[in-house]
């Protein structure tokens, strides 16, 4: 199977403290992980353009996502996080030249300025109406009820990181919610998997992604999570301390996601196809 210019739809970048200072409400202070370590962790696959996703410990301040996007020369696309209040046409145009395709709620390591999921999401659509965006959702499962039925009433694509945060010691009533929201019109990316397990699972992962992909296969993305920061379950570090990343092998984390899918033309949609239309790369 071919996978050419194959598309990581979720990674990070972190610049030094002295040029991008952190948000004071940070759970954490990263080590350094810039663009040439991350496309070297992917040496051996056939990823070669990335979605840069803007972490918690910057708050709002998209600077270095920015920096990031710009010294990428068009092999990579963003994903920002600015208030409602923030966004205005001007604002939107800019961040678009730059290659920011869409926002981020991160209800689990951020909230939105102690605003709830339904009021920020509804405040966000409304002002990303007709730019062509999406909004990506950092949730749980408790919120897969809401999102299924506010989905219907968004202006643009609604995303959901890493398996809709959904471990595999979930009820089956929360996968049975993950599955009809992802049915119903939700994006989903199919990453994270070391972030929602320190077991070996990698068959429950298989089937469950074998599961979204039979209910959406057009709404299917994969990726990585570089640089694997601090997991939400571990002990909240010393802000004050940098933390460096996880060891994860991020080339076996491609590589065993392809093999989720033996039909070669899923995984042309996985890997490419839907990420191209989603975040406007060529194919």
């Amino acid at each position: 199977m071919t996978l050419a210019a194959a598309i990581d739809c979720h990674m990070h970048i972190f610049g030094s403290a002295e040029a991008y200072p952190f948000d004071p409400e940070r759970r954490y202070a990263p080590a350094p992980a810039e663009a040439e370590r991350y496309w070297t962790s992917l040496a051996g696959t056939p990823v070669c353009r990335a979605v840069i996703v803007q972490p918690s410990v910057y708050g709002t301040d998209n600077s270095c996502l920015l920096d990031a996007l710009a010294s990428m020369s068009g092999r990579a696309r963003g994903v920002a996080v600015l208030q409602p209040e923030d966004l205005d046409d001007a604002v939107l145009a800019g961040l678009h030249a730059s290659g920011v395709r869409g926002l981020r709620l991160n209800t689990l390591s951020n909230p939105t300025g102690g605003r709830p999921l339904e009021e920020t999401l509804v405040e966000i659509d409304a002002a990303l109406a007709g730019s062509g965006w999406h909004i990506q959702v950092f949730c749980a499962p408790r919120d897969f009820d809401f999102l299924t039925k506010q989905q219907q009433n968004l202006s643009g694509a609604l995303v959901l990181d890493h398996f809709g945060f959904l471990p595999p010691d979930s009820r089956e009533s929360e996968r049975a919610a993950l599955l009809r929201l992802v049915g119903e019109g939700a994006w989903i990316k199919l990453s994270g998997t070391d972030r929602l397990t320190r077991g070996n699972d990698a068959a429950w992962f298989a089937d469950l992604a074998n599961e979204i992909a039979e209910v959406a296969s057009d709404r299917i993305l994969w990726g990585s999570d570089w640089p694997h920061t601090p997991l939400h379950t571990d002990p909240l570090p010393d802000p004050a301390e940098s933390v460096p990343s996880r060891d994860v092998d991020t080339g076996g984390l491609f590589h065993a996601a392809k093999t989720w899918f033996p039909d070669a033309g899923i995984a042309r949609k996985c890997f490419l196809e839907n990420p191209a239309w989603l975040y406007d790369f060529p194919i």
